[in-house]
């Protein structure tokens, strides 16, 4: 069991990861149905701008690691 222990600390933290990536990205959706970036664009350049980014890192990651190609 104390061999697996690194490997379910990774899942978990990559699983917390992805849902909170998750909840950032459904926010950004109903922010921007709602036209609340109309009236805060720094705001949503700030948000857009982190989302952009990790995504782009995460399949830069994921081509790199994974071998994902497309």
């Amino acid at each position: 069991m104390k061999l697996n222990l690194p490997f379910y600390l990774i899942l978990i933290i990559s699983a917390l990861g992805l849902v909170g990536y998750l909840a950032c990205l459904s926010d950004w959706i109903t922010d921007y149905r709602g036209g609340y970036y109309k009236t805060h664009r720094l705001e949503a350049w700030l948000e857009s701008g982190f989302i952009i980014l990790y995504t782009s890192l995460g399949i830069r990651f994921g081509m790199r690691k994974v071998n994902m190609r497309f």
